[in-house]
């Protein structure tokens, strides 16, 4: 294990904290457009075309405020689809092993509007200031470039030129489920000045503003992560999270929960090759339940409150 990953625990729990601080001065400076977008129909949008670039029709699609279906088939994404204020809804595929999105060799990242200027936001598909419940599904992530991911300590904070994260979603009071997922990293190899010798970092994330605006719950259920330098799932400033069914493999964290409040259940997750199965910094009062899970094929120890 390289030295890199040895210390990675340090590093992202520093993260939270510059995470934290972030999240409520800078973040809550860009309000969603609830008003006309949330208005709209969540009708279910298609006519993607296997073996071609969505990426503009994907944006479209969401910031219009549709849910989208993805049919069988190999799709490209060429640059980062975030949208602001998405009414919620559901973006699926025909099942993990059948619909699979890949990012091209010349991935370009985009300008983070809802970040102080020049910052660029570093994930796939990036929902913030989100008003309505989320959910992907039946679908992989494949996610291609020689490049690791950069070396900085938020997903939201930093000039990054490659990918960092895969699915992100930002919001007040709302829930994201991902069931039947697979999402791959790629090893790069210890480059100097990457975190871990992978192309991204953190895979899934759902996140809340602040104390005063939690992120209600996540769902994760039936996914497989292989490959990713920091946490493969991640909750920070919500109320609940369920993580059932899921498979973690070449990860530092496999799951960061990071200030959650109420509850908390991990059960029949199976981590090989992530030297911190569970990074847990949850409130005193949040009840927590893992149980049936295994760290390289042999069982953890259960924890029930």
């Amino acid at each position: 294990m390289k030295t890199t990953r040895l210390s990675i625990g340090l590093i992202f729990i520093f993260a939270a904290i510059v995470f934290n601080n972030c999240a409520k001065e800078e973040m809550r400076l860009v309000p969603g457009p609830e008003g006309e977008i949330s208005s709209l129909k969540k009708a279910m949008t298609s006519g993607y075309v296997p073996g071609t670039d969505i990426t503009v029709q994907l944006r479209s699609d969401l910031e219009n405020g549709l849910s989208v279906t993805l049919p069988a088939g190999h799709f490209y994404l060429s640059e980062t689809v975030i949208i602001g204020g998405y009414p919620g809804g559901t973006i699926k595929g025909a099942g993990k092993d059948l619909t699979i999105l890949e990012t091209t060799e010349e991935y370009v990242v985009s300008e983070n509007p809802f970040l102080p200027t020049g910052y660029k936001t570093s994930g796939i598909i990036e929902l913030h200031n989100t008003v309505g419940d989320v959910t992907f599904k039946a679908m992989s992530f494949v996610v291609k470039g020689e490049h690791p991911a950069e070396a900085h300590l938020s997903p939201f904070i930093g000039n990054s030129t490659y990918i960092d994260n895969v699915i992100v979603v930002l919001g007040k009071e709302i829930s994201l489920e991902c069931k039947d997922l697979r999402i791959t990293g790629e090893y790069v190899g210890d480059i100097e000045g990457a975190p871990s010798d992978y192309n991204i970092i953190w895979p899934i994330i759902g996140t809340g503003f602040g104390t005063d605006a939690l992120f209600n719950h996540l769902s994760v259920k039936d996914c497989d992560i292989d490959g990713c330098g920091g946490s493969a799932l991640d909750i920070w400033m919500g109320r609940t999270a369920e993580f059932r069914d899921n498979k973690i493999t070449n990860a530092g964290i496999g799951i960061w929960l990071q200030d959650v409040y109420e509850a908390v259940t991990i059960t029949d997750c199976h981590f090989e090759n992530t030297p911190q199965a569970i990074l847990k910094q949850v409130f005193v009062d949040c009840l927590c339940c893992f149980k049936d899970n295994t760290l390289d094929g042999q069982p953890m120890e259960d924890d029930c409150q």
